[in-house]
Order: structure tokens, then sequence, then C-alpha cells
């Protein structure tokens, strides 16, 4: 038996502002360094990113509004930074 999930704008947008936030934070932390240092809390932006993406993949099935395409986009954007963050963290100590 398969159950259906009804799709609600709330949870990605919420997921969002999360990652929107935490982006901030990286920023902060790659911009100045001095204390207090809450960058690391940015590293969770592909959870976040990767739980918004598959929610919206699995709940918006054959809607291909504009807004979601843009959403999808962020939370691609969400995934992949903070991974070239860390490649580029380990190219300057090398």
């Amino acid at each position: 038996m398969k159950t259906t999930i009804s799709f609600n704008k709330w949870i990605p947008l919420t997921l969002l502002m999360i990652n929107l936030f935490l982006f901030l934070l990286l920023m902060e932390e790659l911009i100045d360094a001095t204390e207090p240092n809450y960058g690391v809390w940015s590293f969770l932006m592909p959870v976040f990113g990767w739980i918004s993406f598959y929610y919206i993949r699995i709940t918006s099935k054959g809607k291909a509004h504009v807004s979601l395409k843009i959403m999808q986009g962020f939370n691609l954007f969400f995934m992949i930074f903070p991974l070239i963050i860390i490649g580029w963290i380990i190219i300057l100590m090398v």
C-alpha cells in the first residue's frame, strides 16, 4: 500500500531559511576568523539541503513550477558549496 504525501510549502521554506542563516555564518567565518567561531555549524547545510531537495522531489511529482526549480537550485548550491570550501581549505593547506 503506497501512501501519498501532500506538498507543504512551509517545510522547504523553513529549511531554506535555516540554510541561508548557516550560509551567512560560513561567509562571516571565511571573512573574519576571530572569536566566536560558529562557521562549523554551516557544514550542516548539505544535510538540510538534501532533506529539502528530497522532500520537494517526492511531494511535487508532475509540478514544474518555476519557484520549485529555483528552490531546487538553491538546494543544490547548499549541498555543493560547503564541499567546495572544504576542498579549497585542503588545497591551501598543501
